[in-house]
């Protein structure tokens, strides 16, 4: 693993992956080495700050989404990342239309956000049924598979 003396000598596309291979782990505190000290998380439930709050929203997710398989769509853009994903645990639990973004900076994620999560998952129904004005994630679909009442 890269170490946080040459993170800065990443790219984007090598964190990520990075980040998918840490993910793949449930290490929280290993998945949180990359992402920055002062990482800001935005998600439509709240802002989280630092590895801490990174360390509770992947949390949350991947104990809601246990031995998650996950398809992803990235489209980079010099230091940030659009990523479409899906993903499907074993229990049934799945979201369709997760919309992540990251913004990348010295080799580490910076601001990660999470546009939706709508899903048939205690974690995105918890989530306030009406989004923010963010423009198009505002108008996206909302696929509940019945949980959504």
């Amino acid at each position: 693993m890269t170490s946080p003396a040459t993170s800065d000598h990443r790219s984007p596309q090598e964190i990520f992956a990075d980040h998918g291979a840490r993910l793949g782990t449930g290490d929280l505190d290993r998945v949180a080495a990359n992402y920055a000290e002062d990482a800001v998380f935005i998600t439509p439930s709240g802002t989280l700050h630092g590895r801490e709050g990174v360390k509770e929203a992947i949390g949350k997710l991947l104990a809601d989404l246990p031995d998650v398989g996950w398809e992803l769509k990235p489209q980079f853009a010099g230091d940030i990342l659009f990523l479409e994903w899906s993903a499907a645990s074993p229990t049934g639990r799945r979201v369709e239309d997760g919309v992540d973004t990251f913004v990348f900076r010295d080799g580490l994620i910076q601001a990660p956000s999470r546009a939706s999560l709508h899903a048939n998952t205690p974690l995105a129904r918890a989530i306030p049924r009406g989004l923010p004005d963010w423009g198009i994630a505002a108008n996206m679909p909302r696929r509940c598979h019945g949980a959504c009442s």
